[in-house]
């Protein structure tokens, strides 16, 4: 064994418990479609699966920000207006921020739950509790 894995060996043995390597969450890039005065997000689906959130909390963000009616149609979600790609991407990041990622430790194993009467992201990594607005 030379010297860097007997270096690299020690430092495992010995690093502190609460080291812990993030995760980067990848939110599945959203196949936008428009079609006539409608946009569908065909892997909607796919996008609240990977992110661990229910269909209509998302919807009804993405309908809130873009001012406008939306709806689930089986895998996909329907939203009255024409918005491209990149309109509803940034959506999708401003709902990952504000509702999936934890303010405390930066990762994405959180869970929305209600506590007297108020909605929170409670996160599973490392037990923060803070406070969503509403929909």
């Amino acid at each position: 064994m030379n010297q860097y894995e007997e270096l690299l060996e020690r430092y495992h043995e010995n690093k502190p418990k609460n080291v812990e390597e993030r995760e980067r969450l990848e939110i599945p890039e959203p196949r936008v479609n428009i079609q006539g005065g409608k946009t569908y997000i065909k892997n909607f689906r796919k996008i609240t699966k990977t992110l661990r959130r229910e269909p209509k909390h998302l919807l009804k963000f993405i309908s809130k920000e873009l001012a406008t009616a939306g709806n689930l149609e089986g895998k996909q979600a329907r939203i009255k207006g024409r918005f491209k790609k990149r309109q509803v991407m940034r959506k999708l990041s401003e709902y990952v921020e504000k509702y999936v990622i934890c303010e405390e430790c930066g990762k994405a194993d959180t869970k929305l739950e209600n506590f007297k009467g108020e909605k929170y992201k409670r996160c599973e990594a490392c037990g923060a509790r803070s406070p969503v607005k509403q929909l």
